[in-house]
């Protein structure tokens, strides 16, 4: 960022673009803290990150259920990347098929995410959902998915969420 900063002071550039970081590997999960004293806000790709915590191939479709991004390994990275993001007050959102489903965007919203990037088409069925919700509830669900062992327990724990 000091670089940047260097760069629109020489330049004229009265305010300095805003930078973020994709978290898509086990790697970005485990240096989340390094990578957050760099940039201004984070996003969470979940097709690759499910994909690259779970050594999965995409096309594996008889494997699918267990790559979900349900998975309780990728569900703990979500939540240490939302904790992290919280404590150093940094930006955090999701992009990826998983904020398009109703009951995983409440699912994210409980681990912590603020921001959902979707397809226009699932946009009101989302936002209907989440207008529907308790913010308690939601953090209560997500801490206890969290212990929960795997993509088929949480698919039946947050089945309720989401639906009026």
């Amino acid at each position: 960022i000091a670089v940047l900063e260097e760069i629109c002071q020489d330049e004229g550039v009265k305010e300095r673009p805003r930078i973020g970081a994709m978290i898509e590997t086990p790697s970005a999960v485990f240096m989340i803290d390094e990578i957050l004293r760099e940039v201004d806000f984070v996003s969470i790709g979940t097709n690759d990150l499910t994909q690259f915590m779970l050594a999965a191939d995409r096309n594996a479709h008889a494997m699918m259920e267990d790559y979900s991004v349900l998975h309780p390994a990728v569900l703990r990275a979500i939540r240490t990347i939302s904790v992290a993001a919280s404590t150093a007050t940094k930006h955090l959102s999701v992009c990826g098929e998983a904020a398009s489903d109703p009951a995983t965007a409440c699912l994210l919203v409980g681990l912590g995410v603020r921001t959902l990037s979707m397809s226009a088409s699932s946009a009101a069925r989302v936002r209907a959902a989440l207008c529907q919700s308790n913010y308690s509830a939601l953090m209560r669900v997500a801490n206890e998915v969290l212990n929960l062992q795997s993509p088929k327990e949480i698919f039946e724990r947050i089945s309720c969420l989401g639906v009026a």
